[in-house]
């Protein structure tokens, strides 16, 4: 039963009998993993507040073959964001949102050096205090295309045309980027600034593009265009995208932006 060493996130957690905790978690080594903290629950666990969501930990775990779950040894707080996450509850539902994003989209397993620096940055970002909602939008563009399911919007996918610069593009309900020709311009459109938009997310850290994020209608474009992605990979909608799109309005107020992560 070999004994690994890594740097991860806690995502979700779960009770398991009386006293321990399955935790999901995001490991800059190997990905992501399922692992069972024995006594995690109990009054005196030597883990503390160590297996809380959205800390970031060093990780002590032994694997054994033929088993899904790895069997948690020791964990050390590296940096702890669920300060955050209590004190707000929009901030809360954007950060489980960003790790249901984290759970559905990436595989068991497989390690993943730019969503771990991705989730870093974001994760960062939101101790800054920078805009929420441009935050887990930028969120939502990088992590739908590291996962491979994100449209590039630079051709259309019907008759392979490029996308003149002044031009919308539609996307269909399966993803796919059209021209109006080839959509009829019944899909989402996606307009000049919202395809510029994207590619500022793409160039710029979270913090960066949150500092100067674009107008809320654009925004919400990249938040319908992000469910219609979803939906059509999950088949499902998220519950963690809904309750902070709904919070998120009943308190939104004029605020700031984001960047890149490097």
């Amino acid at each position: 039963m070999p004994l690994h060493n890594a740097q991860a996130f806690v995502l979700r957690t779960y009770k398991l009998a009386e006293a321990d905790k399955i935790c999901v978690l995001m490991t800059r080594q190997s990905g992501k993993l399922r692992g069972v903290a024995y006594g995690a629950r109990k009054l005196k666990s030597r883990f503390g507040s160590c297996l809380e969501p959205f800390t970031e930990i060093s990780l002590t775990y032994f694997e054994k073959d033929g088993r899904e779950l790895v069997s948690i040894s020791n964990a050390e707080i590296v940096r702890s964001h669920y300060a955050q996450a209590a004190d707000s509850v929009v901030a809360g539902a954007a950060m489980s949102y960003v790790s249901d994003l984290c759970c559905e989209f990436l595989p068991d397993h497989e390690p993943s050096d730019p969503v771990y620096r991705l989730l870093t940055a974001t994760l960062d970002a939101f101790g800054e205090g920078r805009d929420v909602n441009a935050l887990v939008r930028y969120f939502e563009v990088w992590m739908l295309k590291l996962a491979g399911f994100y449209p590039d919007l630079r051709s259309c996918a019907g008759c392979g045309e490029p996308a003149a610069p002044g031009a919308d593009v539609w996307i269909s309900a399966d993803g796919a980027p059209r021209c109006a020709s080839c959509s009829s311009g019944r899909s989402l459109r996606a307009t000049p600034a919202i395809r510029e938009t994207i590619a500022r997310i793409l160039a710029k850290p979270p913090a960066t593009f949150a500092e100067s994020a674009p107008p809320g209608d654009q925004l919400d474009r990249l938040s319908e265009l992000a469910l219609l992605i979803i939906r059509h990979a999950l088949e499902r909608d998220l519950k963690s995208f809904a309750l902070f799109n709904r919070l998120r309005r009943e308190t939104e107020t004029p605020g700031t932006h984001l960047e890149n992560f490097e």
